[in-house]
């Protein structure tokens, strides 16, 4: 009876500690011979990041306050040489139970060589270990990063993929899958976008075929449930609540902001992180030349070119701009710059 009742707390032990949520950062990349592009260092983070989050036995922690809280106590991330006790230090720091840190190499023009690994901030000792190579194309780079950190964190590998099909307008019907980046999307209530972003379970975004030219803001003044932010910040965050806060607080004032959301309910002004996006991953950096214009234009929309708008504050003067060339910077608010709009599906 007592090794039954004994067993049996060691079994209830066992799933408590199995179910419960461990905090998890994820470190900047490792590029120990400086071979691999900042897009493709941001798009594997964002990845590992995203795709960890959505394991019900992680929590990641914001990549904005992991590089934050890093900078504050004047702690470089992690180097060539990886130690116990540096690992230890940034996991206390951090205040997580396990860190992430990824290494790539280019191997050639057309490929990519990941090594993931999951350390214990509590030991510092390599938990689990597992690596992949892949394209350098930036889907084959999204699902080959969400297959490694699911084998890193003990996931199943089966990622089933949902094809939701666009609803017929004018003749034009298509079926959304990872590879769609550059397809028209056709909404219900007929306004379209070009798909530059997709993940396997047949979500994405897409950038409206027009643009605008408009002020961030007639007037100094920060809006208040804007975070603002005195370093750019890449995570892929929606602009959906910067845009709704920016016309509930200075209405008119925000021309930028109301012209976005005058396409319809669900168009949004997007942040800089969704902007870097954009401009950096899908659109390779090459303003009018690049992929994404390409088939803005075949669609017979507007080319990106010249500098745009993101709903990212960095005061009450300034708000974040990025240039379809790849440039980042801030600029003042009453300045007019270009505006595209964005829509998730």
């Amino acid at each position: 009876m007592k090794n039954i009742i004994a067993s049996f707390w060691v079994m209830i032990l066992s799933v408590s500690a199995f179910s419960q949520v461990s905090k998890v950062a994820i470190l900047e990349v490792l590029d120990k011979d400086g071979s691999v592009s900042y897009a493709h260092k941001l798009v594997i983070r964002e990845t590992f990041a995203k795709s960890i989050s959505s394991f019900s036995r992680f929590e990641t922690l914001d990549l904005s306050t992991v590089d934050a809280v890093l900078r504050e106590i004047n702690m470089s991330p992690i180097t060539a040489t990886i130690t116990d006790e540096k690992i230890k230090n940034i996991g206390g720091a951090l205040g997580v139970e396990y860190l992430v840190v990824i290494e790539g190499v280019k191997v050639d023009d057309a490929n990519l060589f990941l090594i993931a690994k999951l350390f214990s901030a509590g030991t510092g000792n390599t938990d689990r270990s597992d690596n992949i190579l892949t394209s350098t194309n930036a889907i084959d780079i999204l699902n080959g990063c969400e297959t490694l950190a699911r084998k890193l964190c003990g996931e199943s590998t089966q990622v089933v993929v949902n094809t939701p099909t666009i609803p017929e307008k004018k003749g034009v019907s298509a079926t959304i899958t990872p590879q769609a980046i550059g397809m028209l999307k056709i909404f219900e209530d007929g306004t379209k976008g070009v798909v530059f972003y997709a993940t396997s379970d047949g979500h994405g975004l897409v950038v409206a075929l027009e643009e605008e030219k408009a002020e961030w803001a007639e007037s100094d003044l920060d809006i208040s449930l804007i975070p603002n932010e005195e370093d750019e910040n890449t995570s892929l965050i929606s602009g959906v609540d910067n845009t709704t806060a920016m016309i509930r607080q200075i209405g008119e004032d925000a021309p930028a902001a109301l012209w976005c959301r005058s396409l319809g309910e669900e168009w949004y002004m997007p942040t800089l992180g969704e902007m870097i996006y954009l401009i950096k991953i899908a659109n390779l950096e090459e303003g009018d030349d690049g992929p994404i214009s390409e088939a803005l234009s075949k669609h017979g929309g507007d080319e990106l070119e010249g500098w745009y708008w993101s709903s990212s504050e960095e005061n009450d003067e300034n708000a974040w701009n990025i240039k379809a060339s790849g440039n980042i910077g801030t600029e003042k608010k009453d300045k007019e710059l270009k505006v595209r709009a964005v829509r998730a599906f």
